[in-house]
């Protein structure tokens, strides 16, 4: 068999190409699941003008710059268009056409790589999930505070308690001004003598 370009740009002899479906790494690029590895170039992003990318989560495609995916919804037979945000497409993991070398270690360009991939896509679920969630609570009408899960608690005292602390503080106050004067009275005595 002649070994052809597939959509993606993916060769016909690739590993994760066979006979029967659609290569993983770009079965999102395929408007239908008709796939044949000798036709293995048709069909892909609906048009000749747009480019397959594929990618380890399935592959996307681009045209104009919209970026798309087709995928079968709950219950259908047919797949269907569905457009890409920036960020989808941005956290998937490209495929790796070549063979990949893994550096010897302790050179860590590699595994700083896919350490930087992995905190990368971590970080735009989580910027993700928290504007969906700012977005749902103004829905609601309610008002965002940042401290709303902060819980201080109320300490509630008695009022003999209260009036009991009062005579201390009284009490400590006297204390405090007869030993600051009762420091200051020898000095005084002490001044007066002396002239």
């Amino acid at each position: 068999m002649t070994i052809q370009t597939c959509c993606g740009s993916i060769m016909s002899d690739d590993p994760n190409v066979n006979e029967s479906d659609a290569p993983y790494i770009t079965r999102h690029c395929y408007d239908t699941d008709d796939w044949s590895l000798p036709e293995c170039s048709k069909h892909c992003c609906g048009s000749p003008d747009a480019t397959c990318f594929p990618t380890y989560q399935g592959g996307y495609c681009a045209k104009d710059g919209f970026y798309y995916k087709y995928k079968k919804r709950p219950g259908s037979a047919q797949k269907e268009r569905f457009a890409m945000s920036r960020n989808a497409f941005l956290s998937e993991t490209p495929y790796q056409t070549g063979v990949r070398q893994e550096p010897d270690w302790p050179t860590t360009n590699w595994y700083n790589e896919a350490r930087y991939r992995d905190m990368r896509r971590k970080v735009i679920g989580d910027l993700k999930n928290e504007s969906m969630n700012t977005r749902i609570l103004r829905e609601k009408g309610r008002r965002i505070n940042p401290l709303s899960s902060v819980v201080i608690p109320e300490i509630q005292f008695s009022d003999g308690f209260i009036g009991l602390g009062i005579i201390l503080a009284i009490l400590l106050f006297a204390i405090c001004v007869y030993s600051f004067v009762m420091y200051l009275k020898p000095k005084v005595h002490k001044h007066h003598k002396k002239h």
